[in-house]
């Protein structure tokens, strides 16, 4: 048979089928026009297709109608050339009619090859291609948007694409870490809160959540790739195929597949790509099966630093699995120490990455501050593979919800697997530095409206307020509801909701649920909550005499104002429900003291209503101590009466109080000084009463207080003389401490701590046993203690000048050791040469010169600015000089960034804080809303401080020749 290629091969042998093939044409012909004219007549009917542009002009967030089911991602990796892309598809469920565009988000990626399929029978994969004829980019909102020629009707869909996109030194996204000389080259990765839409097109909202199944491509030299699961085959071949050069390509490459996900939200994906060393452990979880824990890092680091942070991780794993009443979902658990972080750690699941010196701690070298650091900070990120990660919150308006819960079960976990009594760290650690920002009126709720806050806003939230102001109200609710009862009603929560996303009314119903609260009380858990959810400061309680034998308790706002700032209003009056525990006891003429009643039954402060207190019948003193164990929420402010009593206890039996509360006691009684309730007497009186506390952390506070106030006289120069002679009144205690000092470390955590701070304040003092002690470690600096270290050197320098600093410095380039850069960086700040100050001020604010990006503005802003009156200056000249200089190298660094302007703001005097405002906040302030906060903060600072030392030097000081 010939192929039947031309009609006119058959015209002369079969004259008759010319008419038949002729005839033919003119029926097709005819049948063709009839269905033309009916094509035409349906698609005039058809309505046209609209593309709505506000859905993605007047507004940040993606339409709720496109659900992501499964992302199946093919990532290559290409470090020799800086680049990076694949290729991916993406099933999601449309659930709205007349659907014209696929919005989804991308920055700074090139996308081809998209193509739109609609699924029809997946266990068949028959797929309906979907007409798609262009799309476009909004990059004000991160939107890549894919114009449909034909309305979609609802079902499930497949969308495929490629893109390719650039490998830089930065923080977040996908990022080359910054590794020295002959180091190599490290990728890793940070996508909280919205990057992941910068390594690979997807719905990246934290309510999205999918199935995610990797697959990555690099070179084999890069031994080490990491993602969230585990690895389950590596294969080779020939060329990335990625980029204009991927034809001649000849590099061997391995590719490497992982288990897929479970349901997780696109923020916690995670990558670590090179080559690292790694130590591991492995235990068997709740559910019966085998997990791995991998500590990694560069060179020997995991060998050398990692042994704690490895052992501590599986305690606290098993811990939570208890605690949670969940086992650890997935079958490892790395942790991953890279030089180029941003924050402290992110809690990828499966993958933390932390900024090495939160993972790594030496022994021998490291001062002990940094073990409790990384017990903290281990602890938090492996609360969140359950708070956080199995259930989410739903939008970053919530974001205290996570971080605050994983700050609150940090502490449980410290409590339980450390090996020094955490408990009474947590004053400091939580409740007074989420007062440090909350008690005055620039702070905020914890949780926000969620329109107030879109992508390029959310990381200003995870601020003081979410972290530890929600840990604190988080512990003030598992002590009003009972321990046991609070943990039941979180295991509740997290099996209704695991895979799932939440919001914090959800938690708080399962909480009634769980413990019938509102059937005891007239109110519920949610009622309760939101008075300290969505209304900003904490109350001051009060307490007073009604008669002798009664006393009524009330409440009110307590906040600290600058009188330039706006009052906000509350949507409860700045009223709230206040649990209350207190405990009562007598004291005698001779000061014998007998607890008499220790009353943990609490009672209800509830909005607009007072409590009326009986004494029991006694012949003694009665003595009413607030708050008991520090965990509620709230200043209490005694009458004079009251205050004496607790006094003369504290006098009679110093150790009556435990160190939480003598801990409260000394922070409230610094804010009521602070807002003008107190005299500075009382604040002074206390301080000499428990600077005989053997306790470290009623210590360090007393002498934090004692170092503020002096500070805040010193730099003022009406006051400069004074205030040293007012420091020199504190010698005599220092004095007596010293005289047990040790010359080498105690074994427990606590007395290494106590050690620390009495050898920096007898050094202060030239205390002369300390200042040799000083002068013998530095004769021989491989028997300096590593607590001492910081001390020792800053009496060298101190003595030695510009030609130690500059040893110094050499040495901070040099070292390897990140206890020793810690401590060199405070070092360096502790000179009184002006030339040198600006020298370390410039020094950081080159960015990844000598000193890291990620440390620059923490450095500048923590620990320059606050080291002396004339650093001060010199920082805020800088700042007032530099400012968007500054905000573009450091563009990528928003926590730092909200960080330094607060700390730089708040130490100016009022001359400077009238310039700032109107050389940095009327003029730039508005280009940088991520900042905006801090500034604010800080401004309210710097106000109330000389508000203080005009209310308070010259009582302070009345005794002072």
């Amino acid at each position: 048979m010939k192929p039947f290629h031309k009609l006119e091969n058959y015209v002369d042998k079969t004259p008759r089928a010319t008419l038949f093939v002729t005839a033919g044409i003119g029926l097709l012909l005819l049948v063709f026009s009839i269905t033309l004219i009916s094509i035409i007549a349906v698609s005039a009917a058809r309505t046209e297709v609209v593309y709505d542009a506000t859905l993605w002009r007047n507004t940040t967030r993606l339409s709720k109608s496109l659900i992501p089911v499964r992302y199946n991602i093919t990532l290559k990796v290409d470090m020799a050339n800086e680049l990076f892309g694949g290729s991916e598809s993406i099933e999601f469920k449309l659930n709205a009619n007349q659907t014209s565009m696929i919005i989804l988000h991308a920055r700074n990626l090139n996308i081809s090859n998209y193509k739109l399929m609609k699924i029809i029978d997946a266990p068949k994969n028959i797929l309906e291609v979907i007409k798609a004829p262009r799309s476009t980019t909004w990059s004000p909102h991160s939107f890549f948007i894919i114009y449909l020629a034909e309305y979609a009707e609802p079902g499930t869909y497949r969308l495929s694409l490629d893109w390719i996109g650039k490998l830089t030194y930065g923080y977040t996204g996908l990022y080359l870490n910054r590794m020295g000389d002959n180091k190599g080259k490290l990728v890793s990765s940070q996508l909280q809160a919205s990057h992941a839409r910068d390594i690979f097109p997807c719905f990246d909202e934290p309510e999205l959540k999918a199935l995610f199944t990797m697959s990555i491509e690099t070179e084999s030299v890069h031994e080490t790739v990491l993602w969230n699961t585990k690895q389950v085959s590596l294969k080779t071949r020939t060329g990335l195929q990625l980029g204009p050069d991927s034809d001649s390509d000849t590099r061997e490459i391995a590719v490497r597949t992982y288990a897929e996900s479970p349901i997780m939200s696109t923020y916690l994906n995670a990558f670590v790509i090179g080559n690292l060393t790694h130590i591991e452990k492995k235990y068997t979880n709740k559910g019966g099966n085998e997990v791995i824990v991998r500590v990694y890092g560069v060179d020997d680091k995991p060998e050398a630093f990692g042994g704690y942070a490895l052992n501590k991780s599986v305690e606290m794993l098993k811990y939570f699995e208890d605690f949670y009443d969940q086992p650890y979902p997935l079958s490892k658990c790395d942790m991953v120490g890279v030089p180029s972080f941003q924050a402290g750690a992110m809690e990828n699941w499966g993958l933390i990455i932390y900024k090495e010196k939160f993972l790594f701690f030496d022994e021998a070298e490291d001062e002990t501050t940094n073990k409790g650091m990384v017990n903290l900070v281990v602890a938090h990120e492996l609360a969140h593979m359950w708070f956080g990660n199995l259930v989410t919150m739903k939008w970053w308006n919530d974001i205290w919800l996570n971080e605050g819960f994983a700050t609150y079960a940090q502490g449980l976990a410290s409590i339980n697997v450390s090996d020094w009594t955490y408990k009474n760290f947590l004053i400091q650690d939580t409740r007074l530095r989420g007062l440090q920002t909350d008690a005055y009126a620039t702070s905020r709720p914890p949780s926000v409206p969620e329109a107030a806050v879109n992508p390029d806003t959310a990381a200003s939230y995870f601020d003081l307020i979410a972290y530890y102001k929600g840990a604190t109200i988080l512990n003030q609710l598992n002590m009003a509801l009972g321990e046991k009862n609070f943990s039941k009603g979180l295991q509740v929560y997290l099996e209704t909701f695991k895979y799932k996303n939440a919001n914090m009314s959800q938690l708080w119903t399962i909480l009634d649920d769980t413990t019938e609260f509102s059937n005891t009380q007239n109110f519920s858990v949610n009622e309760f909550m939101s008075t300290w959810t969505l209304q900003m400061n904490l109350p001051v309680v009060s307490v007073e005499y009604a008669d002798p034998k009664t006393l009524v308790i009330s409440q009110k706002r307590f906040v600290l104002k600058n009188p330039q700032t706006n009052d906000k209003p509350s949507p409860y009056s700045y009223q709230w429900y206040v649990p209350i525990q207190r405990r009562m006891y007598t004291i005698t003429e001779d000061k014998q003291v007998d607890e008499l009643e220790n009353i943990m039954d609490r009672l209800w402060l509830q909005p607009d209503t007072s409590l009326i207190v009986d004494f029991p019948e006694t012949n003694k003193t009665p003595v009413l101590v607030m708050n008991t164990n520090g965990d509620g929420y709230y200043i209490t402010r005694y009458s004079y009466d009251l205050w004496t009593s607790i006094l003369n206890l504290l006098k009679a039996k110093i150790t009556e109080l435990n160190s939480r509360e003598k801990q409260v006691l000394l922070s409230d009684t610094d804010f009521l000084v602070r807002s003008g309730y107190y005299p500075v007497t009382y604040q002074q009186e206390l301080l000499e009463t428990l600077q005989k506390d053997g306790d470290y952390n009623v210590l360090n506070l007393v002498y934090s207080q004692i170092s503020f106030i002096y500070n805040i006289l010193a730099w003022d120069d009406r006051y400069t003389n004074k205030a040293e002679k007012w420091l020199e009144d504190w010698k005599p205690r220092v004095e007596e401490l010293s005289v047990h000092l040790p010359r080498n470390p105690p074994p427990s955590y606590e007395d290494r701590l106590t050690n620390a701070l009495v050898f920096k304040w007898c050094n202060r003092f030239e205390i002369q046993k300390c200042t040799q002690m000083s002068d013998d470690m530095w004769s021989n600096r491989t028997t300096i203690i590593p607590d001492y270290k910081a001390t020792v050197y800053g009496n060298v320098l101190k003595d030695k000048g510009k030609d130690q600093w500059n040893k110094f410095l050499d040495e901070y380039n040099k070292t390897s050791s990140e206890a020793e850069r810690g401590i060199l960086e405070k070092t360096l700040a502790n000179t009184d040469d002006e030339d040198l100050i600006k020298s370390y001020v410039r020094l950081c604010a080159e960015g990844d010169g000598v000193i890291q990006k990620s440390d620059s503005l923490y450095i500048m802003g923590r620990t320059i600015a606050t080291s002396s009156p004339l650093a001060a200056n010199i920082s805020i000249e800088y700042f007032l000089d530099n400012f968007r200089d500054i905000m573009a190298t450091f563009s990528g660094l928003q926590l730092a960034r909200a960080d330094y302007v607060e700390r730089i703001v708040s130490v100016a005097n009022a001359a400077q804080l009238s310039r700032i405002r109107s050389e940095v906040g009327d003029v730039y302030l508005d280009q940088y809303p991520d900042v905006r906060s801090s500034y604010e903060n800080g401004m309210s600072q710097a106000v109330i401080r000389s508000a203080w030392v005009e209310a308070h030097a010259t009582a302070i000081l009345a005794e002072v020749e």
